[in-house]
């Protein structure tokens, strides 16, 4: 029985850098492999097979976890994964409030919250006879 990934993410901006990288617009078509996030995380090359190893094993932990979350799906028959229509879409979210502030988010949740709410207990009151 294979051991579920953890969920506590260890960093806030190894998150960020992964979701950020994964996000790109080149991945979104052919999908993107273990060595193209390689790549871009670590920028400097190595010949020692440890190191490359340690890189990769650390690259497939952070694509277990994606894939638990299904946030991405592994493309059958080959070494490439591919985002969700659903992990997409919580991706965007997840990286434009990393990118906002609260001052910025409060009038918008504010204005997502209150109105709805508002046009339904006005539609709701009875009136007396």
């Amino acid at each position: 029985m294979a051991r579920p990934p953890g969920t506590c993410p260890p960093s806030l901006s190894d998150d960020r850098a992964l979701l950020s990288a994964i996000n790109r617009g080149e991945f979104a078509i052919n999908g993107f492999r273990n060595r193209d996030l390689r790549a871009i995380f670590f920028s400097q090359t190595t010949d020692d097979k440890k190191e490359l190893r340690r890189r990769s094993a650390w690259i497939s932990r952070k694509l277990r976890l994606l894939r638990a979350h299904a946030l991405i799906t592994k493309i059958t028959g080959t070494h490439r994964y591919q985002i969700t229509f659903t992990g997409r879409k919580t991706i965007v979210a997840v990286l434009s409030a990393l990118r906002s502030t609260v001052a910025q988010l409060t009038p918008v949740t504010a204005q997502l919250t209150a109105g709805p709410h508002r046009r339904m207990k006005k539609s709701c009151k009875r009136k007396a006879f």
